[in-house]
């Protein structure tokens, strides 16, 4: 019958399961070697590790300041390093954007339709870690973007809709103009009419589905906008009133 006493058995290279590996481990300190610094974020005192295993230290004064989430973590005091692991939000590029983003640095310009995505993504990592001054930048820095640059009023309009921004999403449409609108970006089914579409993961998405009888003049994709406000504000501000205990 086999012993059962493991006394002579060596101990596991690795870490227990729920434990932080240590810097003692040896399998940890191997890894910890090769890990790669991100360029920018050298020196801090709490590390985040991307998905892609890229790590930032950081002062955890900023983070502090400015995610509620984190704050919670460093104040439980239960590790000093972060391991990120969605692959699609918490990557080496979009952290890297909300790192700076908390740091004070401005945000980067959305240059062509497919810079949309980064920014849908930073937006939902800014929401995963509660960043509302992270937030209340982004959506001012987006309608910004759509006044300045409105060949690019379609991106401005989906990710100001992931704010329910109703009023932002109006000018995005007045401001990008019919031909804008007029490749199908987005395409929904025959049938559709105005939808809420989630797209990554976001629960609220206002998709326009374009009625194609012709071009329309620069009036008639004003009452356009007057419409998708008459129709979606007085949703939004029952959300509002729901969300915010607003009785009122």
């Amino acid at each position: 019958m086999p012993s059962s006493d493991h006394s002579n058995v060596p101990p596991s290279d690795h870490p227990t399961p729920g434990r932080e590996p240590s810097p003692h481990d040896g399998n940890s300190q191997t890894a910890s070697e090769e890990q790669k610094v991100h360029e920018r974020y050298t020196t801090g005192d709490v590390e985040i590790v991307s998905s892609d295993g890229v790590c930032f230290r950081v002062n955890p004064a900023f983070l502090i300041a400015g995610s509620r989430v984190v704050r919670a973590m460093i104040e439980d005091g239960t590790s000093s390093q972060i391991q990120l692991t969605d692959e699609v939000i918490e990557t080496r590029e979009i952290l890297t954007v909300l790192l700076d983003l908390l740091h004070g640095e401005p945000l980067p310009m959305i240059d062509h339709l497919d810079s949309l995505w980064p920014v849908m993504h930073l937006l939902s990592l800014a929401r995963k870690y509660d960043c509302p001054a992270a937030l209340f930048t982004i959506r001012h820095f987006i309608r910004s973007t759509s006044v300045d640059h409105p060949q690019h009023a379609l991106a401005c309009f989906v990710a100001l809709s992931t704010f329910e921004d109703v009023q932002g999403c109006a000018e995005a449409i007045r401001l990008g103009g019919d031909r804008r609108w007029n490749n199908d970006h987005y395409r929904g089914p025959p049938t559709a009419r105005l939808l809420d579409i989630p797209i990554d993961n976001e629960p609220w998405i206002f998709t326009v589905i374009k009625n194609r009888r012709g071009e329309l003049s620069a009036e008639e994709v004003s009452r356009v906008a007057d419409e998708f406000v008459r129709l979606f504000k007085p949703i939004r501000d029952t959300y509002s009133k729901a969300d915010f205990g607003n009785s009122s």
